[in-house]
Order: structure tokens, then C-alpha cells, then sequence
């Protein structure tokens, strides 16, 4: 049995269930997020949309909104934009470190308009160079050693979250302190890792997704 054996992921979900938090809850009151202001190291897996932490304004909007639309009683979703924007500014701390990987799927996801996506792609490739965030594309053609599945964030403080932490979705969250929930995640990650590409071959993954735009459009 691997570390990444479908039942062992699947005893960690239940495990994380039993500190769920419905995606209700996080709308409600601007889409609160997990504490990444308090961490000094994040890495994260986002396979359906762009990294809550690198998103514009208007995609988040695009996204939150479309989160909203589906419970009416959600929260309010210009605060959550403007709370967004407000955790984007950990990045700028030099003392902490990110490491955000998203599957190519997410860059081609319509979960906004053409224009917005367009511009949140532009908006990715500054994030390509040397610094202290770092992002990592796995592509479609990557030689996975384990399947792609829900997203989710490890902080270095020993937890785990799934779900709607990893980028503001209608998923549920949950989130974990076990120290075999952690570890689990840690070698997810890292096998995910292995089979992103970064730099000028993540930028080329970027340019084809902006190809794939402009000729649907």
C-alpha cells in the first residue's frame, strides 16, 4: 500500500470532517479565510482556481459571486473581495515563504468572463520569477504519481486545510491538527510537486491557456 492508497486519503477526509465548516459559514461575513497571516511557510494545491492569494480583484469577485449564487443567504461578496485583496498583502513579507501549486485546469476553468481570465493569467506570470513566492504549474501532460484531487494548504504550524481554504469555492472545509493528517498532505504535495514546472515552461503552460482563450473567443 503507498502513502497515497484511495482509502488512506479517503480515512483523512473523514478524519477532517470532523471539523467541518460548511461553505456557508465562510461566505457568510466576506469568505473568511484559514490564518495564513500567522504562518511563515504555505504551500498549497488549488485545482479548479487560481490561488486565492495571487487572484485580481475581479476574478475573485467573478468567483465569490458565482459562490454566492448559490445560497442566497450567502455573505457579502465585495467585502470578501476587499478582505482578498487585504491578505494578498503577506506577500509582500519577505520572512515568509509560499510555495502555490495549481493544476493547468484551473487556468483554463470559465469561472469568470473571457476579459477577467485573461487578465488573472497576465497577472500570474510576475509570480513566476525568484522570491519568496513561488508557483508551480502541473500541467496536463504531467507524469503524476498521485491522482489530482480536492485542493488544500499546509501550513507550517502543523495543519491542514481542504477544501474552500485552499482559494474561496463552494466547497466545504475542513481543516486538521492531527499530525498523520498533516503528514499525509505533506507527501501528497510533495508528489504533486514533482510533476509541476516552473519558471519559463510554467509561463509557456500560461501562454496556452491564453491561446486556448483568445481562439474560443
Amino acid at each position: 500500500m503507498t502513502p497515497f492508497d484511495t482509502a488512506e486519503i479517503a480515512s483523512s477526509r473523514r478524519t477532517l470532517a470532523t471539523q467541518y465548516r460548511s461553505w456557508r459559514r465562510q461566505l457568510a461575513g466576506g469568505v473568511r479565510p484559514m490564518e495564513e497571516t500567522k504562518a511563515g511557510r504555505r504551500r498549497s494545491f488549488d485545482p479548479t482556481t487560481v490561488p486565492g492569494l495571487l487572484q485580481t480583484a475581479d476574478y475573485a469577485r467573478a468567483v465569490l459571486t458565482r459562490c454566492a449564487g448559490i445560497d442566497p443567504s450567502a455573505g457579502d461578496v465585495e467585502g470578501g473581495v476587499a478582505e482578498r485583496m487585504e491578505r494578498q498583502r503577506v506577500l509582500d513579507d519577505r520572512s515568509r515563504s509560499f510555495h502555490l501549486l495549481v493544476w493547468e485546469g484551473a487556468l483554463v476553468s470559465r469561472v469568470c468572463p473571457p476579459a477577467v481570465l485573461a487578465d488573472q493569467l497576465e497577472a500570474l506570470v510576475p509570480r513566476l520569477g525568484a522570491g519568496n513566492v513561488r508557483l508551480g504549474v502541473v500541467p496536463f501532460d504531467a507524469d503524476l504519481r498521485v491522482p489530482v484531487g480536492a485542493g488544500f494548504s499546509i501550513l507550517d504550524g502543523g495543519s491542514v486545510a481542504t477544501g474552500s481554504v485552499a482559494s474561496g469555492s463552494w466547497h466545504e472545509e475542513a481543516r486538521s491538527g492531527d499530525a498523520a493528517d498533516v503528514a499525509r498532505y505533506v507527501r501528497v504535495w510533495e508528489a504533486l510537486a514533482e510533476g509541476a514546472v516552473y519558471g519559463p515552461a510554467a509561463h509557456r503552460v500560461i501562454d496556452r491557456a491564453c491561446l486556448a482563450l483568445r481562439e474560443a473567443y
